[in-house]
């Protein structure tokens, strides 16, 4: 089989006056979009952060929540500052409902003075609280080179092709996953009953289905989390 890489790259819009200046979005739109206008007016988004996403929407495509502990690289706070800020961060998202956003990003191995560990918990807390957000981790480079030492994490999108359009339906779907750069290659998708990786399902009573974990061209020493 032979298969299109392609680096897919968004816009990212900054909302000053939320959050302490932390809330960072990120709109994908198909390329086929002819009126881009509003990626570019302020006026749209200046508004409100959730006309924005749904103007986003409404066109056709997908945000997502960039960096939800905050910009800032490289410090590490003390686990108990990291504990406190992941709860309060997910109190504060869950207020809003995610502003509406379809993706956070929380593959980060350090951001915001937090580590992976509490970036994949505020994603837990989030879904805990039926907040569903698909999680992706980027290395935030804006374009430069991501294989760096800080944050070589990436996101695949499983998808027909590499159009716009197609990566964006899948991205809707949660036909994604992330890891290191420098540790996989490969594939990997999970299905439980009759529901795939992206999937909601609910299973009744008592009845229960497995995890079906399905990898190809695995690498020695690559370690998946679910």
């Amino acid at each position: 089989a032979r298969y299109s890489v392609k680096q897919y790259m968004g816009v990212e819009f900054s909302f000053d006056y939320l959050n302490n200046s932390k809330t960072h979005f990120n709109a994908f739109v198909p390329e086929s979009l002819v009126l881009k206008k509003f990626m570019h007016d302020s006026t749209v988004y200046n508004t409100t952060a959730q006309a924005f996403v749904q103007t986003v929407k409404n066109a056709g495509g997908v945000v997502s929540y960039n960096h939800p502990f905050g910009a800032g690289r490289y410090v590490l706070g003390t686990t108990q500052f990291q504990d406190s800020l992941t709860n309060a961060t997910a109190l504060y998202m869950l207020g809003v409902n995610g502003f509406g956003c379809d993706l956070v990003e929380v593959g980060y191995l350090q951001r915001g003075d937090c580590d992976l560990e509490h970036h994949l918990l505020l994603w837990d807390k989030l879904t805990a609280n039926s907040l569903f957000l698909y999680g992706t981790a980027v290395g935030d480079r804006h374009g430069g080179n991501w294989f760096t030492v800080d944050n070589n994490l990436s996101t695949w999108v499983q998808s027909e092709d590499s159009t716009s359009e197609n990566l964006i339906k899948n991205m809707k779907k949660g036909r994604i996953f992330f890891g290191d750069n420098f540790k996989y290659n490969g594939n990997i998708n999970m299905r439980v009953a009759n529901a795939e990786m992206g999937d909601r399902s609910i299973l009744q009573g008592t009845l229960a289905a497995p995890l079906d974990v399905i990898v190809k061209n695995p690498l020695q020493g690559s370690v998946f989390k679910y």
